[in-house]
């Protein structure tokens, strides 16, 4: 697994206060496009938590994890 610099979404709200919208739906947007490309292939997440599975990496970039 990669490093994710930025740590847990969990982790930037507590760090950082809330999100701002534009970042909001920048991140709801990947996590849309993760579960297509899940659903897609045939795969079904049935656990996601900003506390332990969704990272966001330097780029503000997020990933399931």
């Amino acid at each position: 697994m990669e490093y994710m610099t930025g740590g847990s979404v969990r982790e930037q709200i507590l760090n950082y206060g809330a999100l701002t919208e534009q970042l909001t739906k920048k991140y709801v947007r990947q996590i849309i496009d993760g579960l297509i490309y899940l659903h897609k292939s045939r795969f079904v997440h049935r656990d996601i938590k900003c506390k332990f599975n969704l990272y966001i990496e330097q780029k503000e970039n997020m990933f399931f994890v």
